[in-house]
């Protein structure tokens, strides 16, 4: 069975065979080089910061992805990223580097102002079903 027909018939599985590598490159990297997060230094913050930003992006899109038919889902997911990058970049040029606990509670409010934001503006642009009278 090839990979792209095993993924179409068992998109759960796939998942799910998907996380436990990954968390197995994981574990296997924490034990087999333990020095690896000494290796960071000071740019343990940096890996930290690219790692929840790539997360919370691919919560937003898996989460909101049934809405991609939406004019405005594409606009609004590019600028409130955009808007995310450029806000996390001066909170740690200006104020210090984003902790683990305060990454929590940014993405929980992202995520409500998010869905707030598209919510409106699929209210105000209409639904992609609905057709014009021409």
């Amino acid at each position: 069975m090839s990979l792209k027909r095993f993924v179409v018939t068992y998109p759960v599985s796939f998942g799910m065979l998907l996380a436990v590598f990954l968390a197995g490159a994981g574990l296997g990297i924490s034990v087999w080089f333990p020095s690896f997060t000494g290796m960071l230094g000071r740019h343990e913050r940096l890996c930290e910061g690219i790692l929840f930003t790539t997360l919370l992006f691919v919560v937003w899109v898996s989460s909101f992805w049934k809405w991609r038919r939406y004019r405005a889902f594409l606009p609004i997911t590019s600028g409130f990223f955009a808007i995310h990058l450029v806000g996390v970049l001066a909170y740690s040029i200006y104020v210090g580097p984003i902790l683990v606990w305060q990454w929590s509670i940014l993405m929980v409010s992202e995520v409500w102002v998010f869905t707030l934001l598209f919510a409106w503006s699929a209210e105000r642009f209409g639904h992609p079903n609905k057709r014009e009278h021409r």
